[in-house]
């Protein structure tokens, strides 16, 4: 029998710690889930609040309109997730070496989050946001980033010709990574 839990908080717990099933307007407070299973669960209208998910397990794990506030999430590959209704909002959260291959991700927020070795190779980004967002030596290849979000992000590098770009938009400053395959020396 699946197990339901609905506005619950759960607080300074691990992933032995947390009941299987669905959770519903939970919120996850300072949790520690490194290295845990997390698969199989469904978050729908969740928060996390500095919680780390470092290297955790979430195969067929569902996040539906989830928050990452202040979160530590490395080594995730969120591609093993379940695509239907995959919705990410993300604010002043670290992703490092997390993978997003070949995902829809159009409802993607990630708003003042670091990005580091993100690999977004094939992802459908169109309209998402990553605006203010580090995204040093993230990888974005034969993704769809028409009219995404790329104002005041950090170290953006990306080539125009191997990405649809349409309506996209940069920060003057940011305008630098698209001409980095280029080897052109830009000054002021």
């Amino acid at each position: 029998m699946i197990q339901f839990h609905d506005e619950k908080e759960f607080e300074k717990i691990t992933a032995e710690d947390l009941p299987t099933g669905t959770f519903e307007y939970c919120t996850f407070l300072q949790c520690d889930f490194r290295n845990g299973d997390l698969s199989g669960r469904i978050f729908v209208d969740c928060t996390f609040i500095e919680c780390d998910l470092s290297n955790a397990k979430i195969l067929e794990c569902s996040f539906q309109t989830t928050r990452f506030d202040g979160c530590k999430l490395m080594g995730l590959r969120f591609e093993t997730c379940k695509s239907m209704m995959f919705s990410l909002h993300l604010e002043n959260t670290r992703l490092e070496l997390c993978t997003f291959t070949g995902m829809n991700l159009r409802n993607l927020s990630a708003n003042s989050c670091e990005l580091y070795d993100v690999d977004f190779s094939g992802a459908d980004l169109k309209g998402a946001s990553l605006s203010g967002c580090d995204l040093r030596r993230s990888v974005f290849v034969g993704c769809n980033l028409g009219g995404t979000d790329f104002r005041n992000t950090e170290n953006l590098v990306l080539n125009p010709e191997e990405n649809t770009l349409t309506g996209a938009y940069f920060s003057k400053d940011g305008l630098e990574g698209l001409l980095t395959r280029y080897q052109l020396k830009i000054q002021d």
